[in-house]
């Protein structure tokens, strides 16, 4: 085949009608639902190796372009060979490097069962009560007192690792290529782990060591130990292009159930915190960092120092903590707010997510106003205080000036409780609180409400009831409501007001039946001839199940055999349990009425009326199984 087009243009025909198509492919598990991951390994793809497969031009013109190549995915030996032959190819190209381990299917119920191997710990505890104990905020004394070994054991943890960072930070070069060379022969011999099935990450960590100066990416999904010992690795060389980073620890490092416990009931809860890990040497030589995401892995947040990066350059944070022993490796709710929220948001920060399962954690609106640079806030689970800009002009900790609302466009909030404090104003009501909590985010885009309690502060002097604007809400393009305590009659006054709505999901409540959102998408209205929503293209419908299988025209496979990994999943606290009020079964009515509701607005489209409208039913297993920006 002769070169008849540029390779410019072939490059841009493959990235629009190849990769482009399928970017929706994450790269994180399904089972972080909140946590959006848009990286494409575009070399892994089915249809790219095709490609490559067309002519000898073709595959040398892929072979050749690095941006197929900047994302290098390793999760075994065979994608490692794939990784050093791009390596080889592209020696000091920019790569976003992506060592991704599986978990142990049964590390959940290892972390549940109690084996007994804390009769040690037991027999400490049973000696620190004869010590003098600490009382608490109520006067009561604590039989889980720390010991002050445990404590000096950590504060020499933490020194060890001190020590270790100035080291590296003031040592010669020479010195610290010789370290580099001893740390790659101990992971290639395998004194980290030992273990078989651990050697392709151990030649991976060393494979990438002199890659990492160059990296602008870094996503590592791993066990604890081995995130540990990769960290201090490449602390050696640093990466100072690093832009992107991730880190996921996937197991649960030897906790169980029980040091959960005793964490959360200890008077000094933050010295029973894991060992301090060596994240700060390591982000202190990366000073363009922009993006970071910590999952389930443990880092100090005493101070905002701590974690070794500037929370205020960052453009993108993330910090997601969805597991059960979430309370002991997450942040302590009091630091979230001065050492983590306010330097975040205080600059640059364009998208940030909190899903942390921890203790004594609220957000305030009062913090997330006037911030014009801040697009994407998600929220959950915990509590979510509202209060409305006129009680919240008091407690700013900043000056917003004359636009005191809440700026950003996106809002998800994922089992959260949202208070609601009508102060000096009328007040909202069970139908109207959902327009009452949005009614200062002139921007809101997009609206993502899943399991959300929302709870009213009754105001006993102000008498007066809060009546929604008639004003339209032009931006607003995509509302999702599953769960919780938001009745359908307000999703029907909340999209009459949206006409540019383009995609809604809504579920089908035992106690709440949607009928009157059907009904209002099926009805013309009389006085003026319009249509309900024009511009919606998507409705979804989420369901508990089929009440008969004859109607279930999904393609996807039987639901019960991961039924219960979902429910469990979506345990997150016992009022998230109490609070959700039960999916209904979609039965043989609802879903011949959709569908002719369905068939109501393709006939209104041939007419100019509207926009065709595709109806989805789908399993709320299904919904949770992936991001809930692509169920959409």
């Amino acid at each position: 085949m002769s070169p008849s087009i540029p390779i410019e243009i072939f490059h841009r025909i493959l990235c629009k009608f190849l990769i482009m198509p399928q970017a929706s492919q994450r790269l994180l598990p399904s089972t972080h639902h909140l946590q959006e991951d848009r990286q494409v390994c575009c070399y892994a793809l089915r249809d790219f190796r095709n490609s490559r497969l067309v002519c000898r031009l073709w595959n040398k013109w892929l072979l050749e372009d690095f941006e197929f190549w900047r994302h290098l995915r390793v999760t075994s030996m065979e994608s490692l060979a794939l990784a050093k032959e791009a390596i080889s190819r592209f020696e000091g190209y920019p790569f976003h490097v992506r060592v991704t381990a599986e978990p142990d299917p049964n590390a959940e119920k290892m972390f549940m069962e109690d084996n007994g191997s804390d009769s040690d710990s037991e027999d400490s505890e049973s000696n620190d009560s004869s010590e003098e104990e600490e009382p608490d905020e109520d006067g009561d004394s604590t039989g889980n007192a720390v010991s002050p070994s445990d404590i000096q054991n950590e504060e020499a943890t933490a020194q060890a690792f001190s020590a270790g960072g100035s080291a590296v930070a003031g040592e010669s070069a020479e010195n610290r290529a010789s370290s580099c060379r001893n740390h790659s022969h101990e992971i290639e011999s395998g004194t980290p782990s030992g273990s078989a099935s651990q050697a392709w990450i151990e030649e991976a960590v060393a494979l990438f060591l002199p890659v990492i100066p160059f990296c602008e990416g870094i996503h590592l999904h791993l066990p604890t130990q081995l995130l540990h010992s990769t960290l201090e690795i490449w602390s050696f060389s640093g990466a100072p292009k690093l832009r992107h980073c991730t880190l996921e620890a996937i197991d649960y490092d030897g906790r169980n159930i029980r040091d959960v416990i005793r964490y959360e009931d200890s008077a000094q809860p933050r010295a029973h915190k894991p060992p301090v890990p060596p994240v700060k040497w390591f982000f202190k030589q990366s000073p363009l960092l922009s993006s970071v995401t910590i999952m389930n892995y443990y880092v100090p947040t005493g101070s905002p120092d701590d974690l070794g990066f500037d929370l205020k350059q960052l453009v993108d944070f993330s910090l997601v903590y969805d597991r059960k022993d979430a309370p002991l490796i997450g942040p302590i709710g009091a630091d979230v707010a001065d050492n983590l929220l306010l330097p975040c948001i205080s600059n640059e920060c364009r998208n940030l997510t909190l899903s942390m399962s921890i203790d004594r954690f609220a957000m305030t609106s009062a913090r997330l106003r006037g911030r014009p640079t801040l697009e994407k806030v998600a929220f959950g689970p915990g509590h979510f205080i509202y209060h409305p800009a006129s009680h919240d002009q008091t407690k700013l900790p900043i000056d917003v000036g004359e636009d005191s609302n809440l700026l950003f466009r996106t809002l998800v909030l994922y089992f959260a409780q949202v208070w609601i404090h009508h102060v000096k104003r009328p007040s909202p009501t069970e139908t109207t609180m959902l327009q009452y909590l949005i009614e200062e985010m002139p921007n809101l885009e997009s609206l993502y409400m899943d399991q959300v309690k929302m709870i009213l502060e009754t105001n006993r002097l102000n008498s007066a009831l809060y009546v929604p604007p008639e004003t339209m809400l032009p931006r607003l393009t995509t509302i999702l409501i599953n769960g919780g305590n938001i009745t359908m009659t307000e999703v029907v006054a909340l999209i009459k007001r949206t006409p540019n709505l383009e995609k809604l999901t809504v579920a089908s409540m035992i106690s709440d039946k949607i009928d009157v959102v059907t009904a209002a998408l099926g009805t013309i209205d009389e006085s003026n001839g319009a249509v309900l929503c024009p511009m919606l293209r998507h409705l979804q419908i989420l369901h508990s199940d089929f009440a008969d299988e004859n109607i279930d025209d999904s393609d996807d496979e039987d639901h019960h055999a991961r039924g219960s990994r979902i429910e469990d999943k979506l345990q997150i606290t016992e009022e998230a349990n109490e609070d959700n009020l039960g999916l209904a079964r979609m039965t043989r009515d609802l879903y011949v009425a959709l569908k002719l509701m369905e068939i109501k607005r393709f006939n209104w489209a041939t007419l100019g009326c509207c926009v065709q409208l595709h109806v989805r039913i789908t399993h709320q297993v299904m919904f949770y199984e992936r991001c809930y920006e692509d169920m959409m």
